[in-house]
């Protein structure tokens, strides 16, 4: 009865606790991550802070805080290969959870600092009429001017106005368009 178990099976129980921990514990594991990624980000090894948001994804596939800091570092960044190189996962989880107003709103960035205002656009007037933010709506107006699209322009100002009647940017914007 109290024999010992033999090594394969004493190895075969640990491999198992093993899975089952990581089952249970993955998303404390990717924050674990992320917050290891925010002290380096912190530090100025912003690569490395990287890894380790990719990483905390390639754990918790829908890990909003991940996409979230790598979206956020990427646009503020400035920077187009680090740009390049987020925005497939940014767009994955995007393709996951298209209700995530924010990302959708922080990929529009992404791609505004790549000079692409048609995707631009669509992210932020995505995010504006699913979030009813004027702001992302504003966003998409001077993203469609920049298409040279005054129509498409002057409506996203419009409906921003009817959320928020206090913008003056896109105020100053529906006078500045013409007609």
């Amino acid at each position: 009865m109290n024999a010992p178990l033999c090594l394969w099976r004493r190895c075969l129980c640990a491999v198992t606790a093993i899975g089952a921990a990581f089952l249970v514990l993955r998303p404390q594991l990717a924050q674990a991550l992320v917050v290891r990624g925010d002290g380096l980000l912190y530090q100025g090894r912003s690569d490395l802070a990287i890894g380790y948001y990719r990483r905390a994804l390639s754990v918790e596939g829908d890990s909003e805080a991940a996409v979230d800091r790598l979206a956020s570092f990427a646009f503020e960044s400035h920077n187009r290969s680090i740009i390049t190189r987020v925005l497939p996962d940014i767009s994955a989880f995007i393709r996951r959870h298209g209700d995530r107003v924010a990302i959708r709103f922080d990929r529009g960035l992404c791609y505004e600092s790549l000079r692409d205002f048609r995707h631009a656009e669509a992210d932020f007037a995505s995010a504006g009429y699913a979030g009813h933010d004027a702001r992302s709506l504003e966003f998409a107006g001077f993203a469609a001017l920049h298409q040279v699209k005054p129509a498409r322009a002057r409506r996203y100002f419009r409906d921003a106005l009817r959320f928020d009647a206090s913008l003056r940017p896109a105020k100053r914007a529906l006078v500045r368009i013409p007609s």
